[in-house]
Order: structure tokens, then sequence, then C-alpha cells
């Protein structure tokens, strides 16, 4: 039986996407929790008023802006189940994505340190514009970080950042690490790829499953694109950290 899965959304400002994946997340079979974690209470507004009455939504406001970092670990923090799928506000996961994870934790058992993420991402329906399946049934740890994380690829794999995970491990996770709490703590456009980078210190192995695919809404108001200016000064403070991990 595979276990109960919560869906784990940070937003600010996402509505025109939420409200096309919401509805979908709702009907879907494997998800019995969606927990929404909104930095300035706009989507909570259209949420709570459009869904207001379903008991699988759970919408939180934040009392202050934490980032698109830490507002990711406060939604997983909130999640009642011990396994969460971490989704950005504007991608989406479709029931293939789940059906896909449930076939392969059946063949190879469910692993609390293991992080399980997707091999396609699709910008549109029938294209697939990030393909990551050379790295299918691949994973990076410990013992091959040092030898991955300079990849370009292995980069996209690891700040894609829609992973299914082990909610205690991924809140485990947390370094008394200046420089890494602060690039947590904004819009860095690199938080995903750090936080990869910390579950991979913390003894967790980023795992490619083949047939995982989700679906990402390219937009400028996207951190990426918002904050495009400091990815490289961004990357430099993550491989300075990445360089310690061992």
């Amino acid at each position: 039986m595979p276990p109960s899965i919560s869906v784990c959304i940070a937003t600010m400002n996402r509505w025109h996407y939420l409200k096309e994946s919401l509805p979908k997340y709702i009907d879907n079979p494997h998800i019995n929790e969606i927990v929404i974690c909104d930095e300035n209470g706009f989507d909570a507004l259209q949420i709570k008023h459009h869904y207001g009455n379903c008991g699988k939504v759970k919408v939180y406001i934040n009392d202050k802006k934490l980032g698109a970092g830490a507002n990711k670990i406060r939604a997983v923090s909130l999640a009642s189940n011990d396994w969460v799928a971490l989704l950005d506000s504007d991608n989406f996961a479709d029931v293939d994505y789940f059906t896909s994870w449930q076939a392969y934790i059946r063949a190879h058992g469910l692993d609390a340190s293991t992080v399980y993420t997707p091999s396609v991402c699709h910008l549109k329906e029938s294209c697939a514009n990030f393909d990551f399946t050379k790295y299918n049934d691949r994973y990076v740890s410990k013992d091959n970080f040092q030898d991955s994380y300079r990849d370009p690829l292995w980069e996209m794999v690891l700040n894609n950042g829609n992973f299914i995970v082990n909610k205690h491990k991924y809140l485990h996770a947390d370094p008394d690490h200046p420089s890494i709490r602060e690039l947590l703590g904004r819009n860095s456009p690199l938080e995903a790829y750090l936080k990869a980078g910390v579950l991979v210190a913390y003894g967790l192995k980023i795992h490619v499953i083949p047939d995982m695919k989700w679906y990402h809404g390219i937009n400028k108001e996207s951190v990426f694109c918002q904050n495009v200016d400091i990815v490289e000064e961004d990357r430099r403070k993550v491989w300075d950290y990445f360089a310690t991990i061992t």
C-alpha cells in the first residue's frame, strides 16, 4: 500500500496557475492533502473563496515574507503525512506522476533516505523540453556529489525542486550555516538546487525516476526570471558550500 501523500505548494501571486492545477489535485486519488503557504495572502483569498469547503485543502498566510526556499520548508512542516510531493506553484504534476512513482516503489521498495525526482519536464503538452532520462535510475549522493553538481544537466535535475520526499528527512536537513540560511531565506533562483545539496549533505540521495514527468509554466514573474541577474553570484555561493560536502 503506497503511503498517503501531501502536496506542498509555496506561492505568491500565482492564482492564475493554481486555479488550473488545484481542481486536478483535489480530484487526484493519490493526494489526500494539499498544503499551501502564501507569502502575501492574495492567492489564499482566492483559494478560500473557491475551495473553502474542501477539507483536502489547507491554506496558510505567512506573517512575513519568508522567501521561496524558506516558504517551501514551512509548507512541508505543516503537512500531516510522512511523505510530501513538493511542487512549485507554477508547475503541475498529473495523475501519472504519482502512479509512476508508486510503480517504482512497488518494484524497488520505499526508502525514507531517497528523494524521488522526475525525469522529464514539459513546457507544452507535446514537447519534452527538459529531458533527464539519460539519468533514469541514477542518483546523486555523497559518494558522487563532487563529480555531479557542476554538471549543467545535473544542476537542472537538482534545481527543479519538484520532489517526493520524506517529510521528516527533509525538515531535518537544516544546516546552521549563515550563508546557506540567507540563500534559503530569499528568492534565490537557485534555492531548490541549494536545498538538494543540503539533503545530500544530510545523507539523502536524489534519485531520478523513469516515467515521472511534470509540467512547468515559464513566466516572467518566476523566481528565476526575476532574479536571473544574480544567478552567477548565487552559484558561486552554492558551490562554495557544495565543495564542503563529502
